[in-house]
């Protein structure tokens, strides 16, 4: 599940906050990690922030444009945060930002400036509010060639999964990277091709051996 809002990439200059004004995540993750972040949070409220400076507008306008305020009181009153709260984050990621580095979530230097300019702008990034799109993710249990497994362990004979329809490396958008499933289905795919081709193969020689017998 992912609701994208880095395209152009001016904003990942930004913050994301919950509603208690705290950072949860790094802001350059990919975007399928955000929203599993965004979601885990309480009310599963987050909102992106960003100064005068990094203020763009979407190129697929994914995510709603809440307003701009000139003051970071004025915003968080808006918003119904703290705040005191979002002014610290603001306060620390500046400082952090300002040395290059990120201790609390790592976020990449190339990503990390100081926001202090304003007025303030900020889009809301809540389920329901923002668009989220999504594919399924962690389906069945296979073994390592693809066959698809009972509860209990046993094979279901003749049924295969690989991909995003099996439960493979990534089982939550939390784990999920683009291309992972394209990986998973072509090793995957092809064991399980080349499982059920020996298990054609086997069959049609005891079939022959069987007709021999008869003969």
């Amino acid at each position: 599940m992912t609701a994208s809002f880095h395209a152009p990439a001016e904003l990942l200059y930004g913050v994301i906050v919950n509603k208690a004004g705290r950072r949860f995540v790094a802001e350059d993750s990919y975007h399928g990690r955000t929203a599993a972040a965004v979601v885990a949070q309480a009310d599963s409220t987050a909102f992106l922030i960003v100064d005068n400076q990094h203020m763009v507008w979407p190129e697929l306008p994914m995510v709603k444009f809440v307003d701009g305020w000139d003051s970071v009181p004025e915003m968080a009153s808006a918003l119904g945060m703290p705040s005191v709260a979002l002014r610290k984050t603001l306060e620390d990621y500046n400082v952090a930002a300002a040395q290059g580095c990120d201790p609390a979530f790592g976020q990449h230097p190339d990503w990390l400036t100081p926001l202090a300019e304003g007025p303030w702008g900020a889009f809301d990034l809540t389920p329901g509010r923002a668009t989220y799109v999504g594919f399924t993710l962690g389906g069945l249990r296979i073994s390592v060639d693809g066959v698809v497994l009972r509860a209990d362990g046993s094979v279901i004979s003749g049924l295969y999964a690989a991909g995003a329809c099996a439960s493979n490396l990534a089982q939550d958008s939390s784990g999920y990277s683009n291309g992972t499933c394209l990986g998973e289905a072509s090793y995957f795919g092809r064991r399980a091709g080349a499982h059920a081709a020996g298990l054609a193969a086997a069959s049609n020689r005891a079939h022959s051996a069987e007709s021999m017998e008869g003969d």
